[in-house]
């Protein structure tokens, strides 16, 4: 099927993957964390909630988002919503100021 006049991918190879299979799940610094992915979402809202209550201790003001501008554009940066861009990155997610540049050089891409 063309989209907006581009052919349609012609791969070679096709895979298929029941994501229900996949196990376990470590973050890079510490795969002795192991997780199944199957409870990924759950560890992860767990980890944020904790996250958001160190936060508010040490800052009752801050709200987990923040507006971010890259070149024209303008937008709401939320918890996690660098996280995926961090990861994908060599960067060293412990530095959080470093952290939020690996995200937003990498929306600049």
């Amino acid at each position: 099927m063309a989209i907006n006049g581009a052919p349609a991918a012609d791969y070679t190879d096709v895979v298929e993957l029941d994501l229900s299979t996949l196990s376990p799940l470590s973050p890079a610094e510490a795969p002795q964390d192991r997780v199944p992915l199957r409870n990924a979402k759950a560890v992860y809202r767990s980890s944020v909630k904790k996250m958001a209550e160190e936060r508010t201790q040490k800052n009752p003001k801050a709200g987990g988002s923040a507006i971010a501008k890259v070149g024209t554009d303008t937008f709401e940066v939320k918890d996690g919503a660098v996280l995926i861009a961090a990861i994908t990155s060599c960067t060293n997610t412990s530095n959080p100021a470093v952290l939020v540049a690996a995200g937003c050089w990498r929306a600049t891409r």
